[in-house]
């Protein structure tokens, strides 16, 4: 059916959009597009020159919820990338859906990288929250709300709808989202493109470094996969260590109460472990708060890697486009520049989220340690209390009570070790990574592309 919107017309047609075929575009601050290689014409269908110099929101396609976008310029206005799943509108009314990142730069303006969506479960979760937005966005528009307030409602809406999803923001779902897209992706491409019989020439020196870039990135990449299984199961082990405090040492209160008048080392013991579980109640909160932000630190960071890993990927597209093209390839130069600084902005960030990550798994060491050892006294107590116990009181109450303390005390120090364990393994992991190589091949690959910006000389001029 065709449908006629102010994005123009919706044929029903649809584009699907190869793997390897990534789409690279620039804009100036107010969304003017000033950059578009040949993906982005390709599937867009606009001629080059009437590109240059639209807005961007000329391939916006009407079924796009104008919430989505008012979450983009949030929080690219904020000076944080944007990652999503998009559905475009080509120039002949058809639809192509892709997955986009767009990365604000420090000199002004905002660089995006686009490829291919190939993880349908992600894909599907967020076209079911824009199509309940969408209709949300349509009654709004039919009270007739101003544009603005209506694409702030629909933020909402769809932060709304992420939660129910399991996300406590947009954030957190792009960070979940482009970390799978990007491993997806590297499953099912053919490679970078390599040019080996043009080895010696400026371009393909280049391309050879960003090959060992992406390289490093590729690394890195699977190290912050790591991290964050880690970070995940330091949290489930978290809640299950505050389930175990907080339950009773087991068997009925009263027959508890009851034995523990009869029994004044019992009592002495219980006392104890009463008074410190508010005291290790308050640590296992503040410890489950670390725990926390561990872990979203370190889906901050891999989101990261993930975007540094695409936009390396794009650098060497474009580099193998100016091997192939020699003299009228080197206009992709001036975009290989562009993504280098967007690199260079992004390594900045890893770096300190990397830092950040050592920082709270030190922290959260230091809190388990502490809260072990203010448990260590009243566990003692129990446990000896528990070991002699069966010898007085064979039978009975005694026997069954001191079976159930045995049993807690030892549940919750196996957790506590659990804990521990987990918390210094993440640590580890995260003290492995040294980001010189990254930096390093990054300098080198920004001085090769200054370099293909200027002809070389001829021998007899050296």
């Amino acid at each position: 059916m065709t449908t006629v919107t102010e994005a123009g017309r919706v044929s029903g047609d649809v584009q699907v959009v190869a793997v390897d075929d990534l789409f690279f575009s620039m804009t100036d601050d107010r969304g003017i597009i000033t950059h578009a290689n040949t993906g982005f014409v390709k599937y867009a269908r606009h001629p080059p020159a009437q590109l240059r110099g639209a807005p961007h929101n000329i391939i916006r396609h009407p079924k796009m919820p104008a919430g989505v976008f008012f979450l983009m310029w949030e929080t690219l206005r904020a000076g944080r990338p944007f990652s999503g799943y998009t559905y475009n509108l080509a120039a002949d009314g058809s639809t192509y859906s892709v997955y986009a990142t767009v990365t604000p730069m420090d000199g002004g303006g905002y660089l995006s990288v686009r490829l291919s969506p190939q993880c349908p479960e992600w894909e599907n979760t967020a076209n079911a929250v824009y199509a309940t937005a969408r209709q949300q966005e349509e009654q709004l528009r039919s009270q007739g709300l101003p544009r603005r307030d209506i694409a702030r409602r629909g933020a909402e809406h769809l932060g709304a709808l992420l939660r129910d999803a399991g996300f406590a923001s947009y954030e957190e779902f792009q960070w979940a989202t482009l970390p799978a897209e990007i491993a997806r992706h590297d499953q099912l491409s053919v490679g970078l493109p390599l040019r080996p019989s043009a080895a010696g020439s400026e371009a393909a020196d280049a391309l050879e470094l960003a090959h060992h870039l992406r390289g490093a990135l590729d690394s890195w990449f699977g190290e912050q996969a790591l991290l964050a299984e880690l970070s995940e199961s330091l949290q489930q082990v978290g809640a299950k260590l505050g389930v175990e405090l907080g339950a009773t040492l087991g068997g009925d209160d009263d027959l508890l109460a009851v034995h523990a008048a009869s029994d004044p080392h019992f009592r002495e013991a219980l006392q104890v472990w009463t008074q410190m579980q508010p005291i290790v109640r308050t640590s296992v909160r503040d410890l489950t708060k670390t725990i926390h932000q561990l872990r979203l630190e370190s889906e901050r960071t891999r989101f990261s890697v993930a975007l540094a890993h695409l936009q390396a990927t794009m650098t060497a597209t474009f580099l193998a486009e100016v091997v192939d093209r020699g003299a009228e390839g080197r206009g992709s130069v001036e975009e290989v520049v562009s993504l280098t600084a967007a690199l260079r902005q992004g390594l900045r960030a890893m770096q300190a989220q990397t830092a950040a990550h050592r920082a709270l798994t030190a922290s959260a060491i230091s809190a388990l340690e502490r809260t072990s050892s203010i448990i260590s006294i009243p566990r003692t107590l129990l446990l000896n209390w528990a070991s002699e116990a069966p010898a007085v009181t064979a039978t009975g109450a005694g026997a069954a009570i001191a079976a159930a303390v045995s049993e807690a005390i030892h549940r919750t120090g196996g957790t506590f070790a659990e804990f521990t364990a987990l918390a210094r393994r993440c640590h580890a992991s995260g003290q492995e990574h040294d980001s010189t190589r990254v930096g390093e091949l990054l300098t080198r690959l920004e001085e090769s592309a200054a370099r293909l910006g200027v002809p070389r000389p001829a021998p007899d001029e050296r």
